[in-house]
């Protein structure tokens, strides 16, 4: 059947990103590569490939370069090219590039042509990194301000105790 020296090509560098329709995952998915998503998810997912199995069900956005749909997503679409299947059911708004629907998918929502600010959404392994990077730092800037606001109301409750203490004398 296959010769020693026969390649096999999978269209990809990179094996899939599989998960199953028994699973249910709060938070972001990222992947550089191709994800095939069969379970409940309450989060995002950012991809160079999303594949979204029938029983899929997505509340968040999907950002992804290709996006086919066979399951529920409940959220905004950003995807070069993107395929509704028939048995897709999308609320939200979608933006695209290229955009083919299956008769008898359902969708729900606005559909809009993705322009060059969308398309700093679009993922690429840069992308992805700065995305999370971005992420990372944002964590951070709020940990601070969160202890500058802290700093501040015992400065003034410092100074308001000084203030009452010299009223006293």
């Amino acid at each position: 059947m296959f010769k020693k020296n026969d390649k096999i090509s999978t269209g990809s560098s990179t094996v899939p990103s599989m998960i199953s329709g028994n699973a249910e995952i709060i938070g972001d998915i990222k992947s550089e590569g191709v994800i095939r998503y069969d379970g409940v998810l309450r989060g995002n997912i950012i991809a160079d490939n999303v594949i979204l199995g029938s029983n899929s069900s997505i509340e968040g956005k999907v950002i992804a370069n290709d996006l086919t749909v066979y399951g529920k997503v409940n959220g905004e679409i950003y995807a070069k090219f993107v395929s509704l299947m028939k048995t897709s059911n999308v609320v939200g708004d979608l933006y695209k590039d290229t955009i083919s629907i299956e008769s008898g998918a359902k969708y729900s929502g606005r559909t809009m042509e993705l322009n060059l600010e969308d398309l700093t959404v679009i993922p690429t392994k840069e992308a992805v990194r700065m995305i999370s990077y971005k992420q990372k730092l944002s964590a951070k800037e709020n940990k601070i301000e969160e202890t500058t606001a802290e700093d501040t109301t015992v400065e003034n409750t410092t100074i308001e105790t000084q203030m009452d203490t010299e009223a006293e004398a």
